[in-house]
């Protein structure tokens, strides 16, 4: 995704995609520049996507881009759509 779509995608204002490009989530700002736009938004428009928001909004705490990766994948092919978003 380029940083616009992000910025449409998410609702985050171009000066806070800015600090997190050059900062401490320069990896969660790589992460979202490789999705596809419109699997990303067909992803945040399921009914219920807390499951997504709560892995996104922790990434800082992964000790590893490769252990977020992982908890993304399993987040992303597990069925969300019918976890009701018990992550």
């Amino acid at each position: 995704m380029t940083q616009q779509q992000i910025q449409k995608l998410l609702n985050v204002p171009e000066r806070t995609l800015r600090d997190w490009k050059k900062g401490n989530r320069a990896k969660l700002y790589q992460l979202l520049e490789t999705l596809d736009y419109n699997q990303a938004e067909q992803l945040l428009n399921m009914t219920n996507n807390n499951d997504l928001k709560k892995l996104l909004e922790n990434e800082k705490y992964f000790t590893s881009l490769r252990d977020f990766e992982k908890s993304l994948y399993q987040t992303l092919v597990s069925g969300r759509d019918t976890l009701g978003g018990s992550r």
